[in-house]
């Protein structure tokens, strides 16, 4: 128990270092500012007040806290020092806090005698004469006190001589007496001090509490890698600072063995003096001197770690008076014989780490989080059962399987079963290697064989094996290499065992002495290569395995000393066995008798249970060395062996055998000590012989139901110690069992079934116990439980047992029991079930449990008041019982009390055991729940049994602790578990959980009754203190017990007892920082009062000054995302509260783009907050409080850490706290609606101008929460993965020149997914250009573990198994199919895929391109096959889908296809070779037979012979392209559920010769069926939703049922060249939506129904023979697009005008010279017109119009007025030679985006210029013009090359908007590249390198003819401010086909500029910081040089 001083100074918060005492006017200006000054440089915080008192002021209470806050104080003693009644006060303040909080306090004696201040003489005399008359005389003796104790410490004098030097003292003076006590760097005790303060809690206690002025030595002892170095570490730091001096002398037995005694005595002392030692030692024994005469007058720490030597310890802590009073000298050790010695006070074992603090070390060597996923727990629990609660094992495996995949975590596991990591094996053989020879042998031994077995017996055995056993085990158990159970079983942990194994195979490879692997014995006995060598053999089969070798495997094996064969066969003769067996273990032996010819001569041990023996041996040779003889469980064996042959036997083991007839021959065996003869149910008696035996010790007859007599003779057996004879007939016992006086339990229970045969007077009346015990002096127990004992019965003379300890009699019918009280021994009486019992007599004082379950006619208990040892009380169900006397003053002793069922307890008897109870920890008071919770407890639970209070001051007392009271109930009345107890102390953030009690019950509860349970928690545990803020809960650990209502009492004056007695090692489970996002202080950072917020935003890996450590790697591309984002963030007034969603697949950089915006916005928000990770925290216990605290204490920044009580509450705080904050929060990784409602659930939570940023991978949880917008992130282009693929490749920006192409093509794999990219760049770094190549071949079939880590938290988020199926049947079948044809074949499956696929687009597990194509990122893709084949063990025929070629063909070809799969895809389309053999693609039908769950087959150039009756009748999708026969076959079954009908290029010539049902079927799709001439009969395809003929070519005929079909919406019949009508019924259609005909070049007429198709859209006839739309089209409402190009045979009035809904019109390459007015066309948005080469003038256009394409038109001359197009965006007129303008566009272009003008030569100047200085768009876009237009002349900057120039400051107050960038550039190309801008800022170092231009040029270009774009750049994007030099280079993007010829610029200083996103590329603009784009200004000057040089290449796009 510790003091209250050390309690006190261990929660102490250091505010300064020192704080100076000085009287100001002697030394404020001299002395103590040198002293001052110097302190400050060595960085303590130095407390000196500025101010002088006058007199008569009191001293300021700032003052005296500032003694409190310091760690050290430094008195200047000076000439007037005394006379100052302040600085006297302040002494005296000083020297209080010197004895109560252990400051330290250093005196410095200025110019003054220290004797004077001793004494209070000279000078100081007569101040203290004006003291005397001043001040009252008790405060006069405390100033003197004081003098006189800071007098009396070691002082530092400076005399006033004339060759003094103040500096030079002070600097002495520091460096001798303040570093070495002010030393505040901490030990680091452990990245993770999992479980580190519960183990060393009793340490720490024992050495506060044993005493100022004693010497304490411990030790700390325990086998290697348990952590009692981490222990010491932690003992140290705690307690270090209230010592004058301390050292911590590491690794001891390494640093002797290197550097030898002398350098370890040397070592100390600096240690302790914290600086080199100015001692020369020159031996040991002269160190020993030096060290006794420094530290004898010291209080010092010394911890003196792995001590492996005694030489060691007497070289540097020989005794305690080494030392000065009150030292600790600490020293771990992994052998124990070194703290067996007089000065080691106490030794100490570091526990094993339970299995939870198992599982949390581990996860946090395991896991980036701390925390695994859920796939890994169970292999985590795995890992953490192997380890056996070994830290350094933990901590080793936890760090070897971090970031590893599931593959290889079993993988791993399973190897570490058989080879431990050889990190751990290093640690542990540390103590194998330093023992001898034999004790290395026995070890190993152990290690192999022996484990578990009985140490007596291994003893033995190894005793025959010619090793001294027992005192080499004893080293053993010594070095913590073995242990001893309490059922003297050697163990030994899982690690050393396999260390052990390990030894033992690698000295196998030279010797072999030890075979114990089932692999290495079953192949030594099967090939018969064994040798002579082999000392050692184990094959442990069970009873239900088999196996048979002949005995010839033995025959080399000579040396065999040790044979364990269990349920072994062996044939041939046992001559081959070895002849030097000394064990033979073979269980499940197979003989009825041992051969004749098996030499057993040397034979210690013989275990044949479960033998098949009959007789034990036929011809018995002699076996003089045989000791142990186990025959157990041999059922068939029926007499014992003759024992003449075996007189060395020592034990006899034949229990559960046949047994009848003991062979007499026993008792004549010497040594025979141990005989069990247990449940031999058909022995009756044993041979006289046997009480001839003066050896035997313990008998043992329990279950020998038929044994009825003991003879007489046992009272000759002299040795006997040991008689149980349970369940037997015995009836009576021999009256000369008195005489035995060495006999020490006798156990004879269970004779009540006697009574079946027997009268119930029966046993008393024949005597059944002798009427005497006197002469059992030794006896200790005596169990006669259920014996149906009578009152006189028992012996009237049981008090003359005065060695009794231990009494049974439960279960009996007596009502009274003769007295005990003279039984002074007894500790235990057990009266269970003694139903008759009316009274208890008195009792012996020495009693500590008594037992009395169910004695329900107990009235009287005798008078407790002198019972002082009871500890506990059983006397449940005594409903008679009303109080038991005197139990209220011996309650100190008492650990818990049972009385359940005790139903009249009077009010002052319950009163009286419940407020005096004073035991803390387990047990505690149990009553019926009749009582309730007693009205003396203040504190009353909620409905969810929460306590919550605040610690209140009460002068003058501590808290000693709680007392917590529950009612309960349970539906289980035999269940020993189920109440546990959490105290959270808010304050201090900790958490300690305990579980104290079990829900105990009476016999007969029923689940409605009800029971109340009192404890105690010592504050010692629990660390309360005044303030402090707790929530206590009490709940049930059991889903049975349910907790009604709890409460709590503070304790400030009783007294408390902790026991220990019956308390799990593991009771206490205290957390000093529970919430496991937070890091401890010394994570944190050096300082203790550190601020909370540091801590969280360490938890969430930021800091204030950025969250990047590799700021190269970090933000490449980063910052233009930001830019983009920033726009979301910063829209809306600065009071609105927004909401941001940033969304994104998994790996694409959501997190990292969330921490740019947290590091560039945090500073201009008055509160923020980064919950990272937040998916993962919250599905973990107590997750969402978590996150609310983080959350608060972020923002908040509170000195005391915020504690969230519940969820609710959570909310409520947020609410309060945060409402008038203006705050940043980022949650990151959110994926449940849930997490947000708890954490930002509405905008006014938080203050006006806050931001919310939620990033997710659940595009819809954004959508449920309301986000202001959403901000999609984006993978990264070519050249940022490139860069940030080279930092992790290369470690550098650039791939090396010989890995350039390897490097784009891992960059092409990863797919612009930032996660790949650093996953695989790491992955390839510093390996080989073969290994690149091997490693991307590998890495392209799948990808790597990491990325798939992550990216599955993703599949397995997603809500059901229809979900996850829906992703995989896409990733193995559907990628790159139209989205809505995928919906309907899924939906087809039950699967409701419209909301299935939507989720996973959400998740971001599946995109669809801009063609409706479903895409899966290759990673994901790859994953889900890779969880298909997980599943199926990577067995094809149980794959659930199959889509490898090689897997296909093996299943298809074997026909071992099972019921499992679902799925089949085999496309041999892209493999196809016209020269390759067609039988390599040719199947039997029947291989689908078994294939009874197929719903997905795809077969592409796939014949299938035979017949097609027993196919499968489940398909949903069928697609069969090239599909081999003319019509399906009449035997192919109906499909009832097929969806989908795909037979592409089929040699179809009919669909099918008869009509079949297709009921369910949507899709039919026959494209490029060359031979069908007729499409199918449609009216047994009711549902058909979509038909697809196109290029059908033969097709002439559409059936007229077609008209008839209610769902079809889609008809193509593109490319049918003979089609030239289609049937009438057709037009009746009320359901097409788009039909199709482009290409049919036979087609002529559209019938003149065409308006009644009432829901058409889309038309579309290019390249037909139509001539003119029917006019009854502007029927249709829904039409939208008409696309007629290429119709040459177009009549002039082809068109209806008043098409008032068509939006699209598309009329290219056709022979018209004009057009009517289209003005009328309201809606129109897209007039194309190209390549009407005739037209010349466009008539009036409708305003709305938003592109107009008109290239290749030669004619044209006249084109509309645009004045009024103010919805222009894109004009494209190219090569309209003829046209000279386009009238009032000047007025439209603010609307516009681009013009192409390309090759319209004759454009006026004016035109020209009006539309160039009239531009406003900025960004993708820009005016294409010939370029025999040179750069305007209104530019200021133009050059050839590179332009360079510095912005000018703001002109007339006007800021900069932008850049308006010419540039002429020509091309050998008419193929379109991009036009790189650089924008490179030289002053900012900052570059942008956009696409905003391309190389467009006219239809018939030549390489001479130039071109002008003209653009601009909005300063939004350039960020370019006043003085700032700017360089502008425009290049061709990487081709060298197109030149650019000059370049110039004009700054815009108010124009108005209009972004332009439209078009956009997402990676439009690439800016970066500090970066160097593709080279740099000098670098691309030269580059573009270089390209005018070079020959022109054309490049394809």
């Amino acid at each position: 128990m510790g003091s209250r001083a050390a309690r006190e100074d261990s929660s102490i918060q250091w505010k300064y270092h020192i704080f100076l005492s000085f009287r100001g006017e002697d030394t404020r200006n001299g002395f103590t500012s040198l002293l001052h000054k110097a302190l400050q440089s060595w960085e303590y915080e130095v407390f000196m007040d500025e101010n002088d008192l006058k007199i008569g002021q009191d001293i300021k209470p700032e003052l005296l806290q500032a003694i409190e806050k310091s760690k050290m104080s430094v008195i200047v003693f000076s000439t007037r020092y005394a006379d100052s009644s302040w600085c006297l006060h302040e002494l005296v303040k000083i020297m209080e806090c010197r004895r109560t909080l252990n400051q330290i306090v250093l005196p410095i004696f200025y110019n003054v005698d220290p004797s004077d201040f001793r004494h209070q003489t000279g000078t100081l005399a007569s101040d203290f004469q004006e003291h005397a008359i001043r001040h009252k005389d008790e405060v006069v003796k405390e100033w003197r006190k004081a003098l006189t104790e800071a007098a009396n410490l070691c002082a530092a004098v400076l005399e006033d001589t004339a060759d003094r030097n103040e500096e030079k003292f002070i600097e002495e003076f520091i460096e001798n007496n303040i570093i070495r006590r002010l030393s505040t760097t901490p030990l680091p005790v452990a990245d993770h001090p999992v479980g580190v303060d519960s183990r060393v809690h009793d340490m720490i206690n024992y050495l506060l509490g044993g005493g100022s002025q004693n010497v304490v030595m411990i030790g700390i002892w325990g086998m290697p890698g348990l952590g009692k170095t981490t222990a010491a570490k932690a003992i140290y730091n705690q307690i270090k600072d209230k010592f004058e001096a301390h050292g911590f002398l590491g690794d001891i037995r390494d640093t002797a063995n290197r550097h030898g005694l002398v350098y370890l005595q040397q070592l100390l002392l600096a240690e302790i003096n914290k600086k080199p030692t100015k001692f020369h030692i020159s031996c040991v024994d002269g160190g020993k001197v030096v060290i006794k005469k420094e530290l004898k007058c010291k209080r010092v720490l010394v911890i003196i770690d792995d001590v492996d030597e005694n030489e060691q310890l007497e070289a540097i802590a020989g005794s305690r008076d080494w030392f000065g009073s009150g030292s600790r000298i600490i020293i771990t050790t992994r052998d124990r014989q070194f703290l067996n010695v007089p000065h080691v006070n106490e030794t100490f074992t570091v526990p094993e780490m339970n299995p939870d603090e198992g599982l949390e070390l581990f996860r946090r060597h395991a896991f980036e989080n701390g925390y695994p996923n859920h796939r890994y727990l169970e292999l985590s629990e795995k890992a953490v059962l192997y380890s056996g609660g070994l830290p350094l094992a933990l901590k080793v495996l936890g760090s070897f399987l971090f970031r590893k995949s599931i593959e290889v975590w079993e993988s791993q596991l399973q190897e570490l079963e058989e080879i431990p990591p050889k990190d751990i094996l290093k640690k542990l053989r540390i103590s194998y290697d330093g023992l001898d020879h034999n004790e290395k042998c026995i070890f190993l031994d152990i290690s192999c064989f022996f484990i578990g077995m009985n140490k007596d017996h291994v003893r033995k055995i190894l005793d025959g094996c010619g090793f001294k056993a027992e005192i080499k085990i004893s080293v053993l158990l010594q070095r913590c290499l073995v242990t001893v159970n309490e059922k003297n079983q050697l163990m030994m942990h899982n690690l050393l065992r396999d260390m052990g194994r390990a030894i033992s195979q690698e000295d196998d490879k030279e010797h072999g002495r030890r075979l114990w692997l089932h692999e290495d014995v079953t192949g030594v006995l099967e090939d018969e290569s064994g040798t002579t060598r082999v000392e050692g053999l184990a094959l442990n089969l069970r009873s239900s395995e088999k196996a048979s070798f002949s005995t010839e495997a033995f025959s080399k094996m000579s040396k065999l000393k040790l044979l364990q064969l269990n349920y072994v066969e062996l044939t041939g003769e046992y001559k081959f066995l070895s002849k030097n067996l000394r064990w033979l273990c073979w269980h499940g032996f197979l003989l009825d008798s041992i051969p004749g010819d098996f030499d057993l001569t040397k034979l210690v041990a013989m275990d044949l249970q479960f033998s098949k023996l009959k007789i034990v041996w036929k011809d018995c040779k002699s076996l003089q060395k045989l000791r142990i003889i186990n025959l157990s469980h041999s059922s068939d064996l029926t007499t014992s062996p003759d024992f003449s042959e075996v007189p060395n036997l020592e034990e006899l083991i034949l229990e559960y055998t046949s047994l009848s007839d003991v062979h007499e021959s026993i008792g004549d065996l010497k040594r025979l000590a141990f005989v069990n003869l247990e449940h031999c149910k058909m022995l009756k008696d044993l041979p006289l012989n046997l009480y001839r035996s003066k050896s035997i010790e313990t008998l043992l007859l329990n279950g020998c139901s038929r044994f009825e007599n003991l003879a007489e003779g046992l009272g000759d057996m002299v040795s006997l110690r040991t008689l149980e004879a349970d369940d037997t007939a015995i009836t009576k016992i021999p009256s000369s069992i008195v005489k035995l006086k060495n006999l020490r339990s006798v156990s004879l229970c269970g004779l009540e079934r006697l009574t079946g045969f027997l009268p119930h007077s029966y046993l008393s009346s024949t005597g059944f116990l002798p009427p005497l015990l006197d002469g059992l002096n030794s006896l200790r127990k005596l169990a006669l439980a259920n014996c149906s004992l009578t009152d006189d019965a028992l012996p009237k003379d049981l008090r003359s047992l005065s060695s009794l300890e231990h009494l049974d009699c439960g279960q009996n019918s007596f009502s009274r029991l003769p007295s005990l009280s003279g039984l002074s021994k007894l500790e235990y009486l057990c009266l269970n079930d003694c139903r008759a019992l009316r009274a208890i007599p008195e009792l012996p004082t020495n009693l500590k449990v008594l037992r009395g379950f169910g004695c329900t006619a107990l009235e009287t208990m005798p008078d407790f008041s002198e019972m002082s040892s009871i500890r506990e009380l059983y006397l449940s169900d005594s409903n008679k019982l009303t109080e038991i006397p005197g139990l209220d003053k011996s309650l100190n002793s008492v650990t818990r009390i049972h009385m359940e069922g005790c139903t009249n307890l009077t009010a002052s008897f319950r009163k009286k055991i419940l407020q005096g109870w004073t035991s803390c920890g387990f047990g505690g008071i149990y009553l019926e729940g009749i009582y309730r919770i007693p009205k003396l407890f203040k504190l009353v639970g909620n409905e969810y049994n929460e306590v919550d209070f605040e610690v209140p001051e009460k002068l003058g007392y501590d808290l000693k602790g709680l007392t917590l009271c529950c009612v309960y109930s349970s539906d289980n009345p035999k269940q020993k578990d189920g109440l546990g107890i959490m105290v959270r102390n808010e304050t201090q953030g900790t958490t300690l959980h305990t579980w104290p009690a079990i829900a105990s019950v009476k016999t007969d509860s029923k689940p409605e009754d009800d029971y109340l349970w009192q404890g105690q928690l010592s504050n010692d545990r629990l660390s309360l203190q005044v303030g402090d803020k707790v929530l206590l809960s009490v709940f049930a650990t059991v889903h049975f017990v349910r907790v009604k209502n709890a409460a709590v009492n503070l304790e400030w004056d009783k007294v408390m007892k902790e026991n220990m007695h019956d308390s799990d090692p593991h009771l206490y489970n205290f957390d000093p920082n529970p919430d496991w996002l937070s890091r401890t202080p010394d994570e944190a950072g050096p300082s203790q009062g550190e601020p909370l917020r540091e801590s969280v935003l360490a938890s969430c890996n930021l800091t204030d000054t950025g969250i990047y450590d590799d700021y190269s790697a970090s933000v490449v591309g980063i910052t233009s995302r930001v830019r983009d984002l920033s726009d979301h963030f910063e829209k809306s007034g600065s009071t609105d509260v927004r909401m941001i969603g940033i969304s994104g697949m998994a790996g694409i950089g959501k997190t990292t783009l969330a921490k740019a915006i947290f590091n560039k916005f945090e500073r201009i928000f008055e509160g923020k907050s980064f919950l990272a990770n937040v998916r993962e925290v919250a599905h973990y216990p107590y997750g969402l409080v978590h996150l609310q605290e983080l959350l608060l204490n972020g923002i908040l920044e509170s000195k005391d850490p915020i504690k969230v009580g519940s969820v609710a509450k959570g909310i409520d705080m947020i609410r309060e706290r945060l409402c008038r904050k203006r705050a940043l929060v980022i949650i990151d990784d959110a994926d449940d609606l849930q997490q947000l409602k708890a954490i930002a659930g509405a905008r006014d939570w938080f203050g006006p101008g806050s931001r919310i940023v939620i990033t997710t991978r659940n595009q819809h949880l954004l959508d449920q929460v309301g986000v202001d917008s959403t901000y999609m992130a984006q993978a990264m282009n070519e050249k940022e993965a490139l860069v940030l693929f080279s930092w992790h490749a290369f470690r550098s920006g650039y791939p090396n020149q010989k890995y350039l192409d390897l490097s784009k093509r891992a960059i092409r794999y990863c797919q612009g997914l930032p996660l790949a990219l650093e996953v695989v760049g790491s992955f390839l770094f510093t390996r080989s250009i073969l290994e690149w190549e091997s490693d991307m071949k590998r890495l392209e079939r799948s990808p790597g573990g990491g990325i798939q880590d992550v990216l599955r938290i993703s599949f397995d988020g997603l809500p059901d198994d229809k979900m996850r199926k829906i992703f995989l049947d896409i990733s193995c079948f559907f990628i790159g199919m139209d989205k809505d044809y995928v919906t309907q074949i899924l939906d087809g499956c039950g699967y409701f895929a419209t909301i299935g696929i939507n989720i996973l687009i959400k998740r971001f597990l599946v995109t669809v391109s801009e063609q409706n194509k479903l895409m899966v990122h290759d990673f994901f893709r790859e994953m889900g096959r890779e969880i298909v084949r997980a599943n199926a063990r990577g067995l094809p025929k149980k794959f659930s889908r199959l889509w490898e070629r090689e897997a296909v063909t093996n299943v298809l070809s074997d026909e071992s296809g099972t019921e499992k799969i679902e799925g089949v895809a085999l496309d041999l389309d892209l493999d196809w070779d016209l020269d390759s053999d067609l039988d390599s693609t040719r199947f039997s039908a029947q291989a689908f037979t078994k294939m009874e769950k197929l719903r997905l087959l795809h077969l592409s150039r796939v014949e299938l012979t035979g017949e097609y009756k027993e196919f499968p009748k489940k398909l949903r999708w069928l697609c069969w392209h090239y599909f081999p026969l003319e019509s399906i076959p009449d035997d192919f079954p109906i499909q009832p559920k097929l969806v989908a009908l795909d037979l592409q290029y089929s040699k179809l010539k009919i669909v099918w010769k008869d009509r079949k049902l297709h009921q369910n079927l949507k899709i039919l799709n026959l494209s490029h069926s060359h031979s069908l001439t007729k499409s199918p009969d449609f009216s047994e395809l009711p549902n058909l939703k979509e038909l697809i003929l196109q290029f059908c070519w033969s097709l002439f005929e559409v059936h007229s049922s077609i008209g008839d079909l209610r769902r079809l919406s889609l008809v193509n019949l593109e490319g049918c060249d003979m089609l030239k009508i289609l049937p009438l019924n057709f037009y009746r259609s009320k359901s097409i939506e788009i039909l199709l005909l482009n290409g049919c070049s036979s087609f002529e007429k559209l019938g003149e129904n065409l308006g009644d198709m009432v829901s058409l859209t889309n038309l579309k006839a290019d390249r037909t023979a139509i001539r003119q739309i029917p006019s009854s089209i502007v029927k249709l409402k829904k039409f939208r697009v008409l696309s007629l190009s290429g119709c040459w045979s177009l009549i002039k009035d082809a068109i209806p005008k008043d098409l008032c809904s068509l939006e699209h019109l598309l009329l290219g390459d056709n022979e018209f010279r004009s057009l009517p007015s289209l003005a009328g066309l309201s809606k129109l948005e897209v007039l194309c017109l190209n390549a009407c080469k005739k037209l010349l003038a466009i008539p009036d256009l409708p305003t709305n119009l938003y592109v107009l394409k008109a290239i290749d038109c030669p004619e044209l001359k006249k084109i509309p007025d645009f004045s009024k197009m103010s919805n222009m965006r894109e004009l494209y007129l190219c090569d309209s030679v003829k046209l000279t303008e386009v009238p009032g566009l000047g007025k439209s272009l603010n609307s516009m985006t681009r013009i192409h003008m390309e090759g319209c030569t004759n454009l006026t100047s004016e035109f020209r210029k009006n539309i160039l200085q009239g531009w406003t768009s900025s960004g993708y876009g820009g005016i294409y013009l010939n370029g025999i237009y040179d750069i305007p002349e209104w530019f200021e900057f133009y050059d050839v090359d590179n332009i360079v120039f510095e912005v000018p400051q703001r002109i007339m107050g006007r800021d900069l908007k932008g850049l308006t960038i010419c540039f002429v550039y020509s091309s050998d190309s008419p193929v379109l590249d991009s036009i790189c801008i650089i924008v490179r800022n030289l002053t900012k170092q900052t570059a942008l390198n956009t696409k905003i231009a391309s190389g467009s040029v006219k239809i018939w270009s030549e390489s001479k003819d130039g071109y002008l774009w003209q653009g601009q750049l909005s300063n939004d994007v350039l960020h370019l401010q006043g003085g700032d030099q700017v360089s502008i280079l425009v290049r061709p993007d990487d081709v060298d086909f197109v030149r650019v010829k000059k370049t110039g610029v004009h700054l815009e200083w108010d124009k108005f500029m209009n972004e332009n996103t439209d078009n956009a590329d997402p990676h439009l603009y690439d800016f970066g910081k500090n970066q160097d784009f593709s080279g740099g200004v000098d670098e691309s000057i030269s580059r573009n040089r270089e390209n005018k040089g070079r020959k022109s290449r054309r490049r394809r796009i």
